[in-house]
């Protein structure tokens, strides 16, 4: 058969071939991401950006620190790049850095915002406020304006430990965050509505053109999803292109990588306080018998990274038998830990054990926490605390003193007429009270023993409830003698009388700060009780408290936090008095309770994070309550039908003293911080009243 060949063709060499090929390779690469499915970059790009959330929030979850993804803004002028670096823990460092427009040149992720159509979306509302709203304990556990990132305006997603999701004021609508990933794109500046809440939040863009978008959403849970297109966009409000035109991405940080700094130590910190006790030659800390040591340790870490505290003693009962994470204070920038440790049961007066404390972090990095000497020596010591009270038990009032435990009770004055109203000055030496023996009530001073009773208001008006200067030296009382109520100031010896208020109206309560140099008062001046400060002499009077009192709070007495920065008073409304705090200056002031019954005797805790007061009403008893200083965690800690007034904490707080009607007599009892082991103290037929604790 003859064989048909086609006219005029030719068959093509080896060499040809292989130049047909090259050519065609090159116009399939110059045509880029149009021939090449942009749209299959773009989309896997969104599931890896996409996976990078999900594990960014694992290891927030499993390691308990703050983990962020962040896409850099170039110091916040740009709302597309091409990289997300991973940055992580209570003060955060840079990780991880991911640069996708390596593998996927030309991929931009975009952080901004667009049209939106209501009829697509549940909420189409945009704003930059934290959404949706959380939890008050989750705010409590993380707050973004106290996480300092060192690229402050880029746009961080920021995962807590609890797995949620926080972010720096970026723009979000229908309950999410939004992440466009495309082929290049643009934006011009536009701010979104909100309420700031970091100090420095990155700029605003809405996106104006993008190419082959795919939007990657998170909300607040955690959840993220991959969606294609802008979600939620107003037809034709974007320009949407295969391959958008692009600006040169923003460089993300360096690593952060970790050195050889130790934590530094900044402060231990103990209960008992050791510059209130006679602390013995040879010896850092002198502790009661069978009481506890409370340690307080506060560093910083120059790694950044969390930090960890171990105790160990020679002897006797540590809070922990290993090294446990200490707490972030993002105020302060500090890592915190409280330890306690108990001398041994078989422990005597005069011995003494060592305590060693060391701070470090996860690179092993590691320096000492000491309490005074190398190896801190702790002794034990006689129990030197004592309370000071008034009882009937004699047939008149009179004061008697005791130890901690109720034993060793013993009668100070022995007087005809009434002696009442003890307290211990600052140092324990002496003691001032009200006494009548000399026909009307007068302010006293004693020694310890009962020795040295001396008149020192010296006056026939009415001087009653003494209060010491912080370094002892003076007392201030309230005096009838101007035929109105006034606070008068006098040095412990009966020297230097002086009327500090010189105001006609009714003054009550005066109460020093913890620095000697203002006292708080409430007055009946301007028409209503309220909270007063002034100079200790006189000067500067000026009301604090925004809250009127009734003229029923008039027994309400301020009490000053122990850092003098705050002061809470009790005022009364309706028939009911509750808790407040107000700033030293005036400023916030915050109500603690809102019990409807009556609530007064205030006593703050030593690190100022918990008050003590009495609660109740006369049909229902009174009971101790302690309440945060935020007004959380009010709790009943005697639960009683008695009548239970006036706590107070014992030095290191284990304790609290208050006293009751329990038994059909007013008694002192003391029980532990929590409310345990209530025991009467006293313990006598007979009516045991105000008292005071050194």
């Amino acid at each position: 058969m003859k064989q048909l060949t086609p006219k005029n063709t030719k068959a093509f060499s080896m060499a040809e071939i292989l130049v047909a090929v090259s050519i065609l390779g090159l116009v399939l690469f110059t045509a880029g991401p149009s021939l090449r499915s942009t749209s299959v970059s773009t989309k896997g790009t969104a599931q890896v950006l996409a996976a990078a959330f999900t594990e960014a929030r694992q290891q927030a979850i499993a390691e308990g620190v703050p983990v962020a993804l962040v896409i850099p803004s170039g110091g916040g002028t740009q709302a597309q790049a091409d990289s997300y670096y991973i940055a992580s823990g209570e003060e955060p460092r840079v990780t991880r850095v991911q640069r996708l427009g390596v593998e996927q040149p030309g991929v931009r992720l975009m952080v901004g915002h667009w049209p939106l159509d209501a009829g697509k979306l549940k909420n189409p509302n945009l704003s930059t406020s934290i959404s949706p709203p959380v939890g008050q304990a989750f705010q409590n556990s993380f707050e973004v304006k106290n996480w300092h990132l060192s690229q402050a305006q880029d746009y961080a997603f920021v995962f807590t430990p609890q797995g949620r999701l926080v972010t720096n004021d970026l723009p979000h609508f229908d309950g999410a965050y939004h992440v466009v990933v495309s082929h290049g794109g643009s934006s011009t500046p536009a701010s979104a509505d909100g309420t700031p809440v970091t100090t420095q939040a990155p700029n605003m863009f809405a996106l104006t053109k993008v190419g082959s978008p795919y939007t990657v959403s998170l909300n607040s849970a955690g959840n993220v999803r991959v969606t294609p297109g802008l979600v939620g966009a107003a037809d034709n409000a974007v320009t949407q292109l295969e391959q958008a035109e692009t600006s040169t991405p923003p460089e993300p940080p360096s690593l952060d990588p970790p050195s050889t700094e130790a934590p530094v130590v900044t402060s231990v910190s103990l209960l008992p306080d050791p510059e209130k006790l006679n602390i013995p030659e040879g010896a850092d800390m002198l502790i009661a018998p069978g009481r506890p040591l409370s340690i307080t340790v506060r560093a910083k870490s120059p790694e950044r990274v969390p930090l960890y505290c171990q105790w160990t003693a020679d002897s006797g009962g540590l809070s922990a038998d290993h090294a446990t994470r200490m707490k972030y204070l993002p105020e302060s920038g500090e890592w915190e830990s409280i330890w306690q440790w108990i001398p041994p049961e078989t422990a005597a007066p005069g011995d003494q054990f060592t305590l060693q404390g060391k701070v470090r972090d996860a690179q092993r990095n590691e320096t000492v926490a000491a309490l005074g000497s190398t190896d801190p020596v702790i002794q034990v010591g006689d129990d030197s605390s004592k309370v000071v009270f008034h009882s009937d038990r004699d047939g008149n009032r009179e004061i008697y003193v005791m130890n901690i435990d109720g034993s060793g009770q013993t009668r100070l004055t022995n007087n005809p007429v009434t002696d009442f109203y003890p307290v211990w000055s600052p140092d324990g030496t002496r003691i001032a009270f009200i006494s009548r023996r000399d026909g009307n009530e007068e302010i006293y001073v004693m020694n310890a023993d009962g020795t040295g009773q001396t008149n020192v208001s010296n006056n026939p008006h009415r001087d009653f409830y003494p209060v010491w200067s912080p370094d002892g030296t003076q007392i201030t009382f309230t005096s009838w003698r101007e035929e109105s109520r006034e606070i008068y100031i006098v040095n412990a010896d009966g020297s230097g009388l002086n009327n500090l208020t010189n105001n006609p109206a009714l003054e009550n309560g005066p109460v020093w700060s913890p620095d000697g140099t203002k006292i708080a008062f409430h007055s009946s001046r301007d028409t209503s009780w309220g909270i007063y400060i002034m100079n200790a002499d006189g000067s500067g009077q000026t009301r604090l408290s925004e809250t009127n009192f009734d003229n029923s709070g008039a027994h309400s007495t301020p009490m000053w936090s122990p850092d003098g920065t705050k002061i809470a008073f009790a005022s009364v409304h309706s028939g009911n008095t509750d808790l407040y705090v107000v700033n030293a200056d005036g400023s916030g002031q915050t109500r603690l309770t809102n019990n409807g019954s009556d609530s007064g005797s205030l006593d703050w805790s030593a690190d100022g994070s918990r008050i003590l007061y009495a609660s109740g009403s006369a049909a229902s008893g009174f009971d101790v309550h302690v309440v945060g200083v935020n007004g959380s965690g009010d709790t009943n800690l005697t639960n009683d039908s008695g009548v239970a007034l006036r706590p107070v904490w014992s030095k290191d707080e284990s304790q609290i003293y208050f006293r009751t009607n329990r038994d059909g007599y007013q008694q002192i009892y003391v029980m532990n911080a929590d409310g345990s082991e209530q025991t009467n103290l006293t313990n006598s037929l007979s009516n045991d009243f105000a008292f005071s604790v050194r």
